[in-house]
């Protein structure tokens, strides 16, 4: 074998590793957003659209505290452990205590915020799962990435979602409310809360298993060590979450609950599709850590490749989603007085997902190359770009104008991205995948519109096969990532065998 073969082949296997590992945590995700869609219907059909808006908003104001419940810690941890295994367990110890001070600073603070209102419970009970049990959850669950046992992490969230799905089918009604809410949003978060402490106990025991337990140490310097570190991973991630979240909070205040309602539903179908961006990076950034010092060939590579897969798979969601968005709506809601408008603010929504994926990739590598601070600038120039927008595009044209902003904020990031990767990728090459992309996906949403009229999921896996199709009659992927490909399969289908 040439020198040329042999390193093709080289990195062909180490790219198909990443490959592996998202399609993991990809499988997981599917298996999750299945069982999110049917958990959303269940708690939006047990509420009035007033009672959906109500619940939401609580949510997204309990996230905004994440970020300072966390610091970005996982991240940091992922990046050390990856790199020397040996500091595993005594950074985990040190990250719990970090995150449990943290945590509960923010549920103090969610507490004083909505102190005396009408949401102080609501808020206080979604608080509880979304920042305390998720921030706890975090450095076991950085030990298992770091690790890149995605297999395991992929399992442990496919069993979490399945708890909440039955937590949620056993003690929420399924009928539809005619006026009220049948049970009051505070309800609906206590059932959630509860089945994901269940989900941060199986992390907790699965991470002691995997690294082999150390008795805990925690050292002051060391946690003030993390805290000093951890500070640009935390101003970019408090960034993003202002751009990505404040505008609940913005409609809520400016249009009141029913207006949050019309925009629930479509932000919690958007949530989970947008993570799948999320775990692309996290599959990749353990790969970043250990080439990036060591194979240089490799890690350009992996990002050129990162790229390129990551808009085949969004731009076809984005086409899907906007052309079935009434009957994912209808679906999700059981048809409400929201109906039409949560529609047509699906369709707009919709455009995010191949900016959303492309930002995902790039954040990785930028963060790779140790250049934290221009990821922490663009993520401030689309906050401010959302705030300033929203400011007068909710009053003036409610939510329709909400997600009209949400794009542009969007693209802000793609546009500041890609000019700091402009070394390094193929543009032209990323043009002719865009060309040939619109092609394919004009093809399936034709098949789609039409198969959707027997059955929402029936136009969509035609319309998904037929995209498939045609990429391949265009000849989308170059032979590197069709071998790839082929090994990436090669390694899901032995690893399928070693579990049945």
């Amino acid at each position: 074998m040439s020198d040329g073969e042999s390193t093709e082949k080289r990195l062909a296997k180490e790219t198909a590793r990443v490959g592996v590992n998202v399609g993991l945590l990809l499988v997981a995700r599917m298996a999750g957003l299945a069982m999110s869609l049917v958990q959303i219907g269940i708690i939006f059909r047990a509420l009035s659209l007033a009672g959906q808006g109500e619940y939401q908003a609580a949510f997204n104001f309990a996230s905004l505290f994440t970020v300072f419940a966390t610091l970005g810690i996982q991240r940091l941890l992922v990046r050390d452990i990856a790199r020397d295994h040996r500091v595993a367990w005594s950074y985990v110890w040190t990250a719990l205590s970090v995150v449990g001070v943290l945590s509960c600073l923010c549920m103090a603070a969610i507490y004083f915020a909505k102190r005396d209102s009408d949401a102080e419970m609501v808020a206080l009970w979604a608080g509880t799962y979304v920042v305390v049990t998720w921030a706890l959850q975090r450095p076991f669950e950085a030990l298992l990435i770091a690790r890149e046992r995605m297999g395991l992490v992929a399992l442990l969230n496919v069993i979490t979602g399945a708890t909440k799905l039955l937590s949620v089918w056993l003690f929420l009604p399924r009928t539809v409310p005619s006026a009220e809410s049948i049970v009051p949003p505070v309800y609906v978060h206590q059932v959630v809360a509860a089945a994901n402490v269940v989900g941060l106990l199986l992390f907790v025991i699965t991470a002691m298993l995997v690294g082999r337990v150390e008795r805990p140490r925690i050292r002051l310097d060391a946690a003030i060590g993390q805290i000093r570190e951890c500070l640009p991973f935390a101003l970019a991630m408090l960034c993003s979450w202002v751009y990505f979240k404040s505008d609940m909070e913005l409609l809520h205040h400016f249009r009141g609950n029913t207006d949050a309602g019309v925009y629930a539903p479509v932000q919690k179908l958007m949530e989970p599709l947008l993570m799948v961006a999320g775990l692309w990076g996290t599959a990749i950034f353990p790969a970043l850590c250990r080439l990036s010092h060591t194979d240089t060939e490799a890690f350009q590579h992996i990002k050129a490749t990162s790229v390129r897969l990551a808009l085949l798979v969004a731009c076809p969601m984005a086409v899907g989603l906007g052309l079935l968005a009434q009957p994912i709506i209808l679906l999700l809601t059981g048809g409400d007085a929201g109906l039409l408008e949560s529609t047509r603010v699906m369709q707009i929504v919709a455009l995010i997902l191949p900016l959303f994926y492309l930002n995902g990739i790039g954040q990785e590598f930028l963060y790779a190359a140790h250049r934290n601070s221009f990821v922490v600038w663009s993520y401030l120039l689309a906050a401010v770009v959302s705030v300033g927008l929203n400011l007068w595009a909710i009053p003036h044209h409610g939510v329709i104008g909400l997600a009209w902003v949400a794009v542009v904020a969007n693209g802000v990031v793609s546009i500041m991205f890609c000019i700091g990767m402009r070394d390094e990728l193929d543009f032209g090459g990323l043009a002719l995948l865009l060309l040939r992309t619109a092609v394919a996906c004009a093809v399936m949403g034709l098949v789609a519109w039409y198969g959707a009229r027997v059955n929402v999921l029936f136009g969509v896996t035609v319309g998904a096969f037929c995209y498939m199709i045609v990429q391949l009659v265009l000849g989308t992927l170059n032979a590197q990532e069709r071998s790839m490909a082929r090994l990436a399969r090669d390694g899901l289908l032995e690893l399928i065998d070693l579990l049945i």
